[in-house]
């Protein structure tokens, strides 16, 4: 699952990066989904820059 969970977040945060929310919202859910304690701390991490740029002002618009 650790691939594909940075597969997921990355693809996610590619499309946060370009504006497409609801993309980066169906990307990052299977990560989203998963126990809190298959969150290991690099998924953490990644989920903390994730949610970083989405309270970023540039994310809103």
């Amino acid at each position: 699952m650790g691939d594909e969970a940075l597969a997921h977040i990355y693809q996610g945060t590619a499309f946060l990066q370009v504006g497409d929310l609801d993309s980066a919202n169906a990307a990052i859910r299977p990560i989203l989904d998963l126990p809190a304690d298959r969150h290991i701390s690099w998924i953490n991490k990644r989920l903390d820059r994730f949610a970083a740029m989405l309270r970023a002002p540039t994310a809103a618009n």
